[in-house]
């Protein structure tokens, strides 16, 4: 804003400027004429019109685009002169065209001030709307627009060249008629300008992250070019927009799922800086633990390129049995009884104690018990694998299943591991121990061919599901491009609907604990062969009726309706009273003898925000938690942004600049 006040100021100069020049080259005489039929109170009416137009026009342009500070405008500044004088005019009796002086440096004016609106980009809200064209310019939101500023400015300067033209031949015309001429071309150019910088829906307002220093800044969603977006203003850096879904009827359709959160038992921190600064969880949080995330150690056997942990062989330690107990105790005051608890890392299977610690994790009142694991101990040791059968049933393996080729795995992973996959998905096969594939999707990576990791999960009875998480922007990420690596979750879901032949619009839906962020379907598996059964699901009972929970036990008459669906297993779906009050999250749950859990699949998609899909809505209904050696239970997506590595009661603030400069360094990173 600093360059397009110069830019304004070298404007005015120019016009003054030239004002003088012209005069005293051709507009003495006519001048003096003039200011005998005006008098001094026209100028002072021209002045105090172009200044009230100016910033009431321009004030009111931006309140209406939602932003509540003041602004300037040309136009306004403009219609603003125009209506003083011709009040003054009127009033006096004046009669005939009074504004040859003011045609050239008006036209001056305009040519070098709207250089300073091309400059400032798009916080200036006069960019023009997407081309192909080669001149189209990228303002910083990877968009090429027309440039109209610039359009203007040589609109203008041709209009200053046929009136310094015209005053050289002393052409009567242009000098009793030469602001007609000025008026009306720039007219036309910054009418395109102003309806072109008009071409969204101004959806909501949110708080989102500014992407160079991660202060919390003022957005807007927009919807524009059938997709939405957030266009977010830092005070510093100047205004971001960024793409947050390409299915603006879905996104739309989330909001219809929003339902009350359930709280928590208990909170571990105060509201005393407001959100995200007071992660832990504080009494502003709208959601309680569905999934409680506890890491047992800082090292992994692998060192991914794509790591929001920054995990390696060698890095950081393994905590403590007490240390995890103390972990686990803190969830379990928070939740009574924790509906999902995966124990994580790093990876988890590496810990000399992981046994000990799954029986640790057995003896709480835990619900669903699952262990997160990159499978390289699980395809080299079969014997571990065995061991893990004592913790059935109620237990389950997440397992990191990224692609089947690796090419896209050295990119991701850094090492060759479809082998190592397949083989560690035969063991567990042959114990029969539940198993989630995971699947971290990066966009020109591994985002095509995504139903064929879902095709070969059926081809194992021991998968229950695949969930898909789109690259969280945090911790290990070098060479992460904005505009290459980004997937959305309407991106995943358009492309498993189309590519499955299986699900539809009506199968894959939002999760009402998080909608905009979590998408889940399910079906009835007869072998390799699937019948969504989402959709049979009314609206109104999966939103009112369903708990905010992973677990069916706390309900006994959701539990026996789901049972009488998954009985119709071998037979036809039609019968959609059934499934009124089937939960949108399922994971293992006790079953009649004569119904298996395997006989349910379910499809998830879940993404996390980074810097720059931030929503302090969405922070606040997130469900997904990390539990801090303090005892603090925290957000999986503040967790990585700002708070992971933090020592307890460190105002997260406190390290913006240096995650800022981390963020920003690694996208050049080899």
């Amino acid at each position: 804003m600093q360059e397009h006040l110069r830019f304004d100021l070298l404007a005015w100069a120019t016009a003054v400027a030239l004002g003088v020049l012209v005069w005293h080259w051709r507009l003495r005489a006519t001048l003096t004429r003039l200011r005998a039929r005006v008098g001094g109170g026209y100028f002072v009416a021209l002045s105090c019109g172009s200044v009230l137009g100016a910033y009431a026009f321009g004030s009111l342009n931006l309140h209406l685009s939602g932003v509540a500070m003041p602004g300037r405008s040309i136009l306004g500044a403009l219609v603003g002169a125009i209506s003083a004088v011709e009040i003054y005019k009127y009033r006096h009796g004046i009669r005939g065209s009074t504004g040859i002086i003011f045609a050239a440096p008006l036209a001056a004016a305009i040519a070098v001030g709207r250089i300073g609106c091309f400059r400032a980009g798009l916080i200036d809200h006069t960019h023009g709307v997407a081309t192909m064209l080669p001149w189209g310019h990228d303002f910083g939101d990877g968009i090429a627009r027309h440039p109209v500023q610039l359009y203007e400015s040589a609109s203008m300067a041709l209009v200053l060249a046929a009136l310094l033209l015209g005053f050289a031949r002393r052409s009567a015309w242009m000098l009793g008629r030469c602001c007609a001429p000025t008026q009306y071309s720039w007219h036309v150019v910054q009418t395109m300008a102003e309806r072109s910088s008009n071409n969204h829906l101004f959806y909501g307002q949110t708080s989102s992250l500014c992407e160079q220093c991660l202060q919390l800044v003022p957005t807007k969603i927009l919807i524009e070019d059938d997709a939405v977006w957030y266009h977010k203003r830092c005070a510093e850096h100047g205004t971001h927009k960024t793409l947050i879904a390409t299915d603006v009827a879905y996104y739309r359709h989330t909001h219809d799922y929003l339902k009350a959160g359930e709280r928590p038992h208990s909170r571990q921190t105060a509201t005393e800086r407001g959100c995200p600064w007071d992660c832990g969880l504080c009494p502003d949080h709208e959601q309680h633990s569905c999934v409680g995330i506890v890491e047992i150690t800082e090292q992994c056997n692998l060192r991914c390129p794509v790591c929001f942990a920054d995990s390696a062989p060698g890095h950081g330690s393994h905590r403590t049995l007490a240390q995890v107990e103390f972990m686990l105790d803190a969830l379990v005051a928070s939740e009574g009884s924790p509906d999902v608890v995966q124990i994580s890392g790093g990876e988890p299977s590496i810990h000399p104690d992981i046994l000990a610690i799954l029986r640790m994790a057995r003896a709480k009142p835990i619900k669903h018990l699952m262990l997160n694991t990159n499978g390289v101990r699980l395809a080299r040791e079969p014997e571990f694998v065995a061991a893990l059968t004592e913790f059935k049933p109620g237990f389950e393996v997440y397992l990191q299943f990224d692609a089947l080729d690796d090419q896209a795995l050295q990119d991701i992973r850094g090492a060759d591991l479809a082998a190592t996959r397949l083989q560690a998905l035969q063991h567990l096969e042959a114990h029969g121990i539940s198993t989630t594939l995971v699947v971290t999707v990066k966009g020109g990576v591994n985002d095509s061919g995504l139903w064929r990791i879902v095709e070969t999960a059926l081809r194992y009875r021991c998968v229950r599901g695949v969930t898909f998480q789109p690259v969280q922007d945090a911790g290990r990420n070098p060479r992460f491009d904005k505009q290459r690596h980004r997937s959305l979750l309407t991106d995943i879901r358009r492309q498993l609907i189309t590519d499955s032949g299986v699900f539809g619009e009506d199968d894959l839906l939002p999760l009402p604990c998080n909608p905009e962020y979590i998408a889940i379907g399910y079906a009835l598996r007869n072998g390799q062969t699937l019948t969504p059964i989402t959709r049979f699901i009314p609206k109104q009972e999966f939103v009112g009726v369903a708990p905010a929970s992973i677990a069916f036990e706390r309900d006994p008459q959701l539990k026996q309706r789901l049972f009488e669906v998954l009985s119709l297993s071998g037979g036809a779906l039609n019968t959609g009273e059934r499934l009124q009050q089937l939960l949108c999250c399922l994971p293992a749950l006790p079953t009649p003898a004569e119904l298996r859990y395997e006989h349910v699949f379910r499809i998830t998609i879940v993404q996390f925000m980074d810097r720059f899909n931030f929503c302090v809505g969405g922070v606040k209904r997130s469900c997904i938690h990390i539990v801090h050696t303090d005892g603090r239970i925290i957000p999986f997506d503040t967790y990585n942004l700002f708070y992971r590595d933090l020592p307890a009661g460190a105002d997260p603030r406190s390290r913006l600049a240096s995650r800022a400069r981390d963020a920003i360094t690694k996208e050049a990173k080899p």
